[in-house]
């Protein structure tokens, strides 16, 4: 049995109100786990709830986000993954692109931006400074730039990532893509799927 105690919060950043955040803890017989519905991909009430923990400058990240999206579609209302912020210091231009990201999330753009984000990897992953790239693609989303240069200079922002980075450490994670399911690592998506094909009713995405 699982269960559920939801917890409504607002949030406000840089003088506007963001979209209202639902927390749900889910204990019992899968992870224990604070969920972010704005950064959930699948169902909010799915039995099995997996942790991704990830950089956006990770060529083999940008491989995962595809197969995550179609494992996720292959198991509804049974799996959904959570993403979360985990930009690597050997990827310099990471932290911005999960910055961008999470200011498309204030605007509730969070997963057209994750997308957006790992499509065009190879276009902002050797510049020198990939913000105004990230910000010329701003409109293309349909988010206000005016907001995301504000929330971009709000230390709240950095807080959330560095937030998902320090639950990752204490976690055990030390490379990207990392799962967790069961509060347990797995390292890639061989592993990912090795977890998901002991669930037995669980399809892996092949």
């Amino acid at each position: 049995m699982i269960s559920r105690k939801l917890l409504t919060v607002f949030v406000v950043a840089g003088g506007i109100a963001a979209v209202l955040m639902v927390q749900t803890v889910f204990s019992g017989r899968w992870n224990s786990v604070q969920v972010k519905p704005q950064r959930l991909k699948g169902d909010l009430a799915a039995e099995v709830i997996v942790l991704e923990f990830t950089d956006f400058q990770c060529p083999a990240c940008a491989q995962a986000a595809l197969m995550v999206e179609k494992i996720v579609r292959q198991n509804p209302g049974k799996l959904a993954v959570e993403h979360k912020y985990f930009p690597l210091s050997s990827h310099k231009n990471s932290l911005p692109a999960a910055l961008f990201a999470e200011c498309a999330l204030r605007q509730g753009y969070f997963w057209p931006a994750h997308d957006l984000i790992f499509r065009t990897q190879s276009q902002w992953q050797g510049l020198a400074d990939p913000w105004p790239f990230f910000m010329s693609r701003a409109q293309s989303l349909g988010l206000d730039v005016q907001q995301i240069e504000e929330c971009s200079r709000d230390p709240e922002s950095l807080r959330v990532i560095e937030a998902d980075m320090n639950e990752g450490k204490r976690r055990g994670v030390r490379a990207t893509p990392t799962f967790i399911v069961h509060d347990e690592l797995a390292v890639g998506l061989d592993d990912l799927r090795q977890k998901i094909n002991l669930e037995g009713d669980l399809k892996s995405g092949r």
